[in-house]
């Protein structure tokens, strides 16, 4: 109700709200049979949510045109962009230098420290978990 208010309200009513043959329309088609994750769908929108992911989704359309089918990029170059990307990389690397590069693309791992947890009640602590001694 309050969507269909504001599209009125900002002269968008005839443009957007509804999969209707004039309006702009974005729509994401969900399906991968070959996926163990999307069956059984018990709870469709759950599912969606929770299980699905971006290798399940067979179709996009934006304002109307598709950008994607059956899992692939429709009208996309992608060794274009692969090489646009790859010169985007080489220029931060050569910008950066190697050791800026180097600790940006490897960063240190910080030490961890073990605390004391003053809500365990019992003995167990689990197996390789390591526990400070807290009475040394």
């Amino acid at each position: 109700m309050g969507h269909d208010r504001r599209r009125r309200r900002h002269g968008l009513a005839d443009n957007i709200g509804s999969l209707t043959p004039g309006k702009k329309a974005d729509l994401v088609l969900l399906k991968n049979d070959r996926s163990p994750a999307m069956y059984p769908i018990l709870h469709p929108y759950g599912h969606v949510v929770y299980q699905a992911t971006r290798a399940d989704v067979h179709t996009v359309l934006v304002n109307g045109t598709v950008v994607k089918y059956a899992h692939e990029l429709v009208g996309v170059d992608l060794e274009r962009a692969r090489t646009a990307v790859a010169a985007t990389v080489d220029y931060a690397r050569t910008t950066m230098g190697e050791d800026a590069w180097r600790e940006a693309v490897e960063p240190q791992i910080p030490t961890t420290e073990v605390i004391s947890n003053p809500y365990t009640y019992s003995e167990y602590r689990g197996e390789g978990v390591a526990v400070q001694n807290e009475g040394a």
